[in-house]
């Protein structure tokens, strides 16, 4: 899988999942109207209409967050 989309090192199921979905959108989705990428702290999102920001995100069984808890993580949480 690795080879056939391009990756030059081995990958994880996850890093591999998220290059593909945000591969999947980058120059697609930001194409829309009101639609823009951004870069902020290492995280890619999605701005529409400059009120929503969107990103890919890994969740666990039962939609909850997969990484570590953070202090980010907690406020988004509350």
């Amino acid at each position: 899988m690795a080879a056939k989309e391009g990756f030059v090192e081995a990958r994880t199921e996850p890093t591999v999942a998220f290059d593909l979905a945000t591969g999947a959108l980058d120059g697609r989705f930001d194409t829309q109207p009101g639609v823009r990428k951004v870069s902020s702290k290492g995280q890619i999102l999605w701005v529409v209409d400059d009120t929503y920001a969107l990103r890919v995100k890994k969740l666990a069984s039962g939609y909850t967050s997969s990484n570590h808890p953070s202090a980010q993580q907690t406020a988004i949480s509350a």
